[in-house]
């Protein structure tokens, strides 16, 4: 897909050709046809690269983290606004995710919470606090498996790449450590 994006050819094809040869029972073959009838739909292409949590609607709050919303959020203990943090992300609910930054002034300290929102200040042209909320939730990023260095998501996904400054950079790399790959050291 990026292949043909890049050499300006149109991906469908590409991807229906390939869906066309894997086992439609599989879960590649099923992610194929998904995004063959799905590409066109907002950041639907990258939603490979973690575009879906800006793509899909957004759903209610649920109980506790509703009433918590409701409450004076300058109030809130650590443990309530972490919560608090994780509803608004599962939920898509940007707006209780920036008041609550806003409120507080305190950085969300949870990767995916904080470059979820960093995606959203991209798109409203806050590209700084946006650098600054993926470079102060750094620290909590965790590698998926023993392969993973370094986060990949804000340099793929394209709504997060301007959000990358020589400062991330710099934290990432500086942070990086290939001795713990099996086979490299």
């Amino acid at each position: 897909m990026v292949g043909a994006l890049v050499n300006g050819l149109d991906p469908v094809e590409r991807l229906s050709a390939l869906s066309e040869v894997v086992p439609a029972d599989t879960v590649m073959g099923k992610s194929l046809r998904w995004t063959v009838e799905n590409y066109g739909r907002p950041y639907d292409a990258f939603e490979l690269s973690g575009g879906s949590e800006w793509s899909r609607e957004s759903k209610p709050l649920k109980r506790i983290e509703q009433a918590l919303s409701e409450r004076d959020l300058t109030q809130l203990d650590e443990a309530e606004r972490y919560r608090l943090w994780g509803g608004t992300h599962h939920c898509r609910q940007y707006g209780v995710a920036r008041r609550l930054l806003d409120e507080t002034g305190e950085y969300p300290p949870i990767w995916y919470v904080a470059t979820w929102m960093a995606g959203h200040m991209v798109e409203d042209g806050e590209v700084d606090l946006a650098s600054a909320l993926i470079l102060n939730a750094f620290p909590d990023w965790h590698p998926y498996e023993v392969w993973d260095v370094a986060p990949t998501g804000p340099v793929v996904q394209p709504r997060l790449r301007p959000a990358v400054t020589p400062e991330i950079r710099e934290a990432v790399l500086g942070r990086v450590d290939i001795s713990r790959i099996p086979g490299v050291a």
